[in-house]
């Protein structure tokens, strides 16, 4: 309900409820997911067998090409294409480019079912999480 705009004293009114309660369900709700993240990350790394920094100063262009290369050379088949490393670059990565370069070092594991996780390895990325 607070995605569609309602305020924490609109939806304890609807829920009769005080809106401090909502405000404690709002937490237990923010620090659930931050849990359920930090899962899904244990789990990706479980999954992974390959795990890459790339460094400083590469080119965005070079990074598919290197993932690309590692797959072959570990016998994995990726399920993902350019577009796709290009788009997960953007979405995950993006504070550690800059003029497609990058300025902070990325980590890329390469999972065991053919796909890959990318995370930036800059302080502050880190801490943007949930």
């Amino acid at each position: 309900m607070r995605i569609m705009g309602y305020t924490q004293e609109e939806i304890a009114k609807i829920m009769n409820t005080s809106r401090s309660n909502i405000s404690i369900i709002e937490k237990n709700a923010w620090k659930n997911i931050r849990i359920a993240l930090k899962t899904l990350d244990v789990y990706k790394e479980m999954l992974s067998i390959e795990k890459m920094i790339i460094k400083p100063s590469t080119h965005t262009l070079d990074i598919p090409r290197i993932i690309f290369e590692k797959a072959d050379e570990l016998g994995i088949k990726l399920k993902i294409n350019l577009p796709y490393i290009q788009a997960l670059l953007h979405i995950k990565a993006d504070k550690c480019i800059k003029r497609r370069r990058v300025i902070h070092p990325i980590q890329i594991m390469i999972l065991r079912d053919g796909d890959i996780e990318i995370r930036c390895e800059n302080e502050d990325s880190l801490n943007e999480k949930i």
